[in-house]
């Protein structure tokens, strides 16, 4: 016996009759009358009786009816079991290094895609500089990791998200400082650096480079740029920042922002080659693209 048959001989029991059965089945009345033939010769007893009233239960099916109740309920429990084991495939931890806030990386949305989908994954979070993060991408102490800047490494691929825009930024007390200030006088000011193998350090950095200018560090570094926005707040120093963050703090009045210069780089979710078919990874780099709405298509790169 099959499970269609149960099915249909439940159905037509609960309503009692046939043209109703077959309608809530979406099969046609000789389909619905052909199973519950089938079940009856399988089984070796009359189910139903046909009445002016529509089908009725014999003494043998009032008796089955129970049992093949209970055989569709231990169907459907096997079916959701077996559903829970397939989400429950990708299962264990992953290691994930983060740069920046939440926010700019949609880390709520593609964490919360990801864990929904494999309740079995366990995500260890470790604020890390985008230097640092490639290092333990490399050496295997992180599965994966948000970045800005380049990913030159050829052991390690990473999905390109979009550009952040840098600005250069002051404590709002320096605003006439800045006022019309060209590059020379700005470059004589102290500037905050976040700490080596920050990605926001080799910008600035290249910048000075370029203009073949000479940084006058402050004596403070940050980890970190919430840091480096209230030391800059603060007023111990100039410093390139993500332009939402200085946009946010020329409007609360702790900031201002230098017009003359204007960087960009990316930001990128970056893991190693070599596993990236793994089920834990390949069901993060899905849900990252989800988050960022890229295309299926969209070759990750060692940029």
């Amino acid at each position: 016996m099959d499970l269609n048959q149960l099915r249909t001989f439940v159905t037509v029991a609960s309503l009692g009759n046939l043209t109703r059965a077959s309608e809530r089945l979406f099969l046609s009345q000789p389909a619905v009358s052909a199973q519950l033939k089938q079940l009856e010769s399988e089984l070796g007893v009359g189910l139903f009786t046909r009445s002016a009233r529509g089908m009725q239960l014999t003494v043998a099916g009032e008796q089955l009816r129970a049992e093949a109740e209970a055989a569709l309920d231990a169907a459907e429990r096997l079916k959701a079991r077996a559903s829970r084991l397939r989400a429950d495939e990708v299962a264990g931890e992953l290691r994930l290094g983060t740069v920046s806030e939440p926010a700019i990386l949609r880390l709520t949305d593609t964490l919360g895609r990801l864990v929904e989908r494999h309740p079995g994954l366990v995500l260890k979070l470790a604020q890390r500089v985008s230097g640092e993060a490639l290092e333990q991408l490399a050496d295997g102490r992180l599965d994966a990791a948000w970045v800005m800047g380049e990913v030159d490494d050829a052991r390690l691929a990473s999905l390109t998200l979009g550009r952040l825009d840098l600005v250069v930024t002051a404590p709002a007390a320096w605003a006439a400082r800045l006022d019309g200030a060209d590059w020379d006088a700005v470059s004589a000011l102290p500037w905050i650096s976040l700490v080596p193998h920050c990605s926001l350090t080799a910008t600035a950095a290249r910048v000075f480079a370029d203009r073949r200018s000479q940084l006058r560090p402050a004596p403070v570094q940050p980890d970190n740029e919430v840091s480096l926005r209230n030391l800059v707040a603060a007023g111990h120093g100039l410093a390139l920042l993500r332009a939402d963050l200085a946009s946010a703090g020329v409007a609360d009045g702790t900031l201002a922002i230098w017009p003359g210069l204007r960087e960009s780089i990316a930001l990128r979710f970056a893991y190693p080659r070599q596993g990236a078919d793994s089920p834990r990874l390949a069901a993060l780099i899905d849900a990252v693209r989800a988050s960022w709405a890229l295309p299926d298509d969209d070759r990750a790169v060692a940029a």
